[in-house]
């Protein structure tokens, strides 16, 4: 069980990309299923499912990444926006919904990108990076847009 996990290296077959100590994450891949899950307190994946990363995150911020961000990464690679196009953030305060948002302005699209904060009376909009926050009785202006 467990799709996803963070940790360190602890053993390695690739000590050049994957020295002991380094800090991983993995998802996927059939992890939890065609070989031990991340709920183990160690889980062995294949090489080529490993990520490094260089972070000083918190360890319990950091495991929250990896299944909350490929999930918007996946979703906003789906979406084939066009240059015209308008993205709507549902749910912009959940943490798919603050993944996307913030996925969408690294790759330059705030002007373009709006959050519907649904009922969240008390957030900090601004770390959104978005064009435009509605509350879910709100309407888009009349822009047509992309719904995530």
């Amino acid at each position: 069980m467990g799709i996803d996990c963070t940790g360190e290296i602890a053993e390695t077959t690739d000590p050049e990309r994957l020295p002991r100590g380094q800090k991983v994450v993995s998802l996927m891949g059939e992890m939890g299923r065609a070989s031990d899950g991340s709920y183990a307190e160690y889980a062995l994946v294949p090489n080529e499912q490993i990520y490094p990363v260089a972070s000083d995150l918190p360890w319990e911020k950091l495991a929250a990444i990896p299944e909350t961000g490929y999930t918007a990464y996946g979703s906003i690679q789906n979406l084939k926006v066009e240059d015209a196009d308008h993205i709507l953030v549902r749910g912009a305060t959940s943490s798919v919904g603050i993944a996307a948002a913030r996925l969408q302005a690294l790759f330059d699209e705030i002007a373009r990108t709006h959050a519907d904060l649904g009922p969240a009376k008390v957030f900090p909009f601004s770390e959104l990076r978005v064009a435009h926050t509605w509350l879910g009785s709100e309407r888009s202006g009349g822009k047509a847009v992309i719904v995530l």
